[in-house]
């Protein structure tokens, strides 16, 4: 009891403290003049003094000052805009409490490689902050045309084409519950062999889902990775349109951490994002690695027999935006390996083909082996979503 009245004693001693100083909250909202898109974690502050704060995710800020600092310059300053201040007093007076920051106007190839890399970083993290708000958030389901062919020693071995629901509980608001979120089932296959083991019925979907990168942790928009890329700007005429950046990554010394590729040796990629918007609209990476399993590019293999050796895998994602609700188009995989001295490749894709968000279909589980019998009518029902 006593502990409690103390601290209601602290509470009203601070109170009364804070209400003796005479203090002002500066609220607004920080833009991109040129686009008029919120600007995120833009730096605010009174030049001279530790008062501070950052931009929201909708560009909104409150920064609480002492009344004696309203004479100071109350400053703004972003990765890749020129600074702007304005005197406390000033900005009080202004009717419409909306800063609009300049990107600067220089041609990034003609700066420091230390000052590209940070615009770059910034990009980049601005498109992944951006996924919440510019993806769809909310339970959805597709069906999909899936297409796997494998190519033993340059010769076309196994064809499989299949009719895939794949439905996802919560949408893009949360990349690290992707694997828990999103399930899928086969409604319609065709293909050229009858499977006798489980390894034949084995689609490796779990894979071609993990390169929805948007949607799936493990890549290079986990931003507290983001320090350990390399990035250049190989397109340079995207600075100055309205059109995208193309930004090339690599990573030095990749981890499974880093890339939710077991054992990776090599990692790059290019990421093609929207200016203005700074949405995701494509993703490319290259990867190579000495050994993983044959049942998922993320699994430790648990036996020899289920290793894959020098591993070389290419991926192209593409996105779909309608209404600020961007969402996967395209997936296609491209993989080498050897097996057994036998040299394989394989290509596979996934394309969606309808959506539905009033009433989509939830599954609650994935089924990670085909077994079901090839349907002379396959495309017959195919053509009825395409």
């Amino acid at each position: 009891m006593i502990k409690k009245y103390f601290i209601i004693l602290l509470l009203v001693i601070v109170h009364f403290s804070l209400a003796g100083q005479n203090k002002t909250t500066l609220n607004g909202k920080v833009i991109d003049k040129t686009t008029k898109q919120p600007l995120v974690f833009v730096n605010i502050g009174i030049e001279g003094t530790l008062t501070g704060t950052a931009s929201n995710a909708n560009g909104n800020f409150a920064l609480t000052i002492a009344d004696d600092l309203l004479e100071e310059n109350l400053y703004f300053s972003a990765i890749g805009y020129q600074n702007f201040s304005i005197q406390v007093s000033d900005y009080i007076d202004k009717d419409a409490k909306v800063i609009g920051l300049t990107p600067h106007s220089y041609g990034i190839e003609d700066i420091e490689v230390s000052t590209q890399s940070m615009v770059l970083y910034r990009v980049i993290k601005d498109a992944a902050n951006n996924i919440r708000r510019t993806f769809v958030n909310q339970p959805y389901s597709y069906k999909s045309l899936y297409r796997n062919e494998l190519f033993a020693n340059q010769k076309l071995d196994k064809k499989r084409e299949a009719l895939v629901l794949v439905s996802d509980s919560k949408g893009y608001g949360n990349r690290t519950t992707s694997y828990t979120d999103r399930n899928y089932k086969f409604l319609n296959v065709s293909r050229n062999f009858e499977i006798e083991s489980l390894t034949d019925g084995t689609t490796l979907m779990d894979d071609l889902l993990s390169f929805d990168i948007a949607r799936s942790g493990g890549n290079i928009l986990d931003t507290v990775f983001l320090k350990n890329y390399d990035l250049r700007l190989i397109n340079e005429s995207s600075v100055e349109s309205d059109s995208m950046w193309v930004i090339a990554y690599k990573l030095a010394s990749p981890e499974k951490s880093e890339t939710d590729i077991w054992n990776p040796s090599f990692y790059e990629g290019v990421l093609y994002i929207s200016e203005p918007g700074r949405r995701l609209l494509k993703a490319e990476a290259h990867v190579k690695a000495k050994k993983v399993s044959k049942h998922g590019l993320s699994i430790v293999p648990a036996t020899q027999n289920a290793q894959l050796n020098d591993v070389e895998i290419h991926y192209t994602t593409t996105y779909r935006h309608e209404n600020s609700s961007g969402r996967i188009d395209k997936v296609v995989l491209d993989k080498s390996y050897t097996k057994s001295n036998t040299q394989l490749q394989s290509t596979s894709s996934l394309q969606v083909l309808t959506e539905e968000f009033k009433q989509p279909t939830l599954l609650h589980s994935r089924q990670y082996h085909e077994n079901m019998l090839v349907d002379p009518d396959f495309w017959e029902s195919l053509k009825v979503y395409q």
